[in-house]
């Protein structure tokens, strides 16, 4: 089928979720009760992008970085890098001016952390991963869930053509 209008395709429900039509040229996705235009990268511009790295608290001085991607199909990096530094042992991170390419964005955190048992700082860093879709946010958290999610999110998206919101879903 071809629709004329977005408002012409049928109501978005559980039972067609996942599917796909045209409306003109362009492909819409039954998505969580919405219809949405399929891997469309929309452009983002945020004043900051702030969160929260924790596996305990990251420490003063670690770095957050954000790697900006081409879109939500591919997951391929543009080669554009934002860093962030925490301020305060709290974990809490802020990058600044942030201008991308599509509402896509990798995220990684790295240094030491608190650790939430002892309370010391740990002996060695870590690296922790996220994912993250910027539509309708400008914070983002990176953690031990984020980072188990990570490769799973990459897997279902790049080999199984999922899209980024019903591979996280997943």
């Amino acid at each position: 089928n071809v629709f004329e209008s977005v408002d012409d395709l049928p109501a978005c429900t559980d039972s067609i979720e996942g599917e796909v039509e045209l409306v003109g040229t362009e492909e819409y996705i039954c998505e969580d009760g919405v219809w949405d235009l399929k891997d469309s990268a929309v452009a983002t511009t945020l004043d900051s992008l702030s969160g929260y790295s924790e596996k305990g608290p990251f420490v003063k001085g670690s770095k957050v970085y954000a790697y900006e991607l081409n879109d939500g199909q591919s997951l391929s990096q543009t080669g554009n890098t934002f860093v962030g530094t925490i301020q305060a042992d709290d974990g809490k991170f802020n990058i600044s001016a942030v201008t991308l390419v599509s509402q896509y964005v990798f995220l990684q955190a790295e240094g030491y952390y608190r650790n939430e048992v002892t309370g010391k700082t740990s002996s060695s860093q870590i690296i922790l991963k996220a994912i993250t879709d910027l539509t309708s946010r400008t914070t983002a958290n990176v953690n031990l869930l984020t980072d188990l999610e990570y490769d799973r999110v990459l897997y279902l998206v790049k080999k199984k053509g999922m899209r980024v919101k019903a591979a996280k879903k997943e």
